[in-house]
């Protein structure tokens, strides 16, 4: 039944594109949308940022995906594959993602972690990636999200993260950090406001 389809979109504005600890927008705004269609726990959707990384030609990010999550009680799951490509850069940094996450909601914490296994896509191999979140409702819709990742060859990421939802609007204010298995890239730590 087409009633049961369910669509969406939303905007973002953020002082800082990071992403598992690192700034996709050297440091500076970004401006992000998506669309999303769902049916009965299958979805899909299309991802937008502008970015800035050094020795890439591409201003812009555009994702596409695919998945199914599911809720079993208070066990909840998701399986989808991400496709990321960077339109000027199409030979350099195209990459794809396959990720399982596995969580269970205790009503006073939800505890989850996953597994993003790297796809090669036009001689780009994407590393693997382990990430453990723990997410926590307080009082007045406040959110309280910490999350700790391993970015395999790249080093380890973590994040902590205050939100609060208002209506239709949700507003974040977030310390990250990436701690680089390179020790001749400096470390990086971001306070990012969305």
């Amino acid at each position: 039944s087409a009633k049961d389809v369910e669509t969406s979109a939303d905007v973002t504005l953020t002082s800082n594109y990071v992403f598992r600890g690192k700034t996709y927008s050297n440091d500076s705004p970004a401006i992000q949308g998506s669309f999303n269609a769902s049916y009965k726990g299958l979805y899909t959707g299309l991802w937008a940022s502008n970015i800035k990384i050094d020795g890439l030609e591409s201003s812009i990010e555009i994702d596409y995906y695919l998945g199914y999550q599911n809720t079993i009680d208070n066990f909840f799951y998701d399986v989808n594959y991400l496709h990321m490509i960077l339109p000027d850069d199409r030979q350099a940094a195209n990459m794809g993602e396959a990720t399982l996450l596995l969580g269970y909601d205790f009503e006073v914490l939800a505890l989850s972690a996953k597994y993003v296994k790297g796809i090669k896509t036009n001689d780009y191999d994407a590393p693997d990636v382990w990430e453990a979140m723990v997410s926590i409702p307080t009082v007045m819709d406040i959110t309280i999200d910490v999350n700790y990742g391993e970015y395999d060859t790249i080093g380890k990421y973590y994040f902590f993260g205050v939100s609060k939802e208002f209506a239709k609007y949700t507003f974040s204010l977030a310390y990250t950090g990436m701690n680089y298995d390179d020790s001749t890239v400096k470390n990086e730590n971001n306070l990012v406001a969305s």
